[in-house]
């Protein structure tokens, strides 16, 4: 279950970068309700609990998107920063201390995230809200596995 769990949570933090990307960090009720019918379809249990937090990851996103707006190439740098995201939190389980968030920081800085201090703050605020997510993501996972075999 836990590499399916690792799976998902890598392809979830991609559809939400890709949606943020399309969206050009700006999206009105249709679009979320039609991203979370997309994300349904993956098999996701879209309780309250884990749009709550998807919507999080999204708003985190769009802060660094728009305020990365004028860097060059800024939707391959948000794809770069979904990548290395999804794979430090999956990687970490969640858990970090300050010396891998500062290599973190460094890894997209390689990737071409210009970081300022906003910045910083708004990348924080997608690996907590991506934090979170990962932790919604056994149950929601295992609640959809079990509809599924009870049918």
């Amino acid at each position: 279950m836990a590499k399916d769990v690792t799976k998902i949570f890598n392809d979830l933090i991609g559809l939400s970068g890709k949606f943020v990307d399309s969206q050009k960090g700006g999206w009105d009720q249709k679009a979320w309700e039609s991203f979370l019918s997309d994300v349904q379809k993956q098999g996701l249990d879209m309780r309250d609990e884990m749009q709550s937090s998807l919507g999080s990851v999204l708003e985190s996103m769009k802060k660094v998107y728009t305020s990365s707006i004028s860097t060059k190439n800024i939707d391959s740098a948000m794809s770069d920063l979904t990548s290395l995201t999804a794979k430090f939190v999956s990687d970490s389980k969640g858990v970090w201390d300050h010396a891998q968030w500062e290599k973190y920081l460094k890894d997209a800085q390689d990737k071409g995230i210009n970081l300022t201090e906003v910045t910083q703050s708004y990348i924080g605020g997608i690996l907590e809200s991506a934090k979170d997510l990962y932790n919604f993501l056994p149950t929601s996972v295992q609640s959809t596995s079990s509809k599924s075999a009870s049918k």
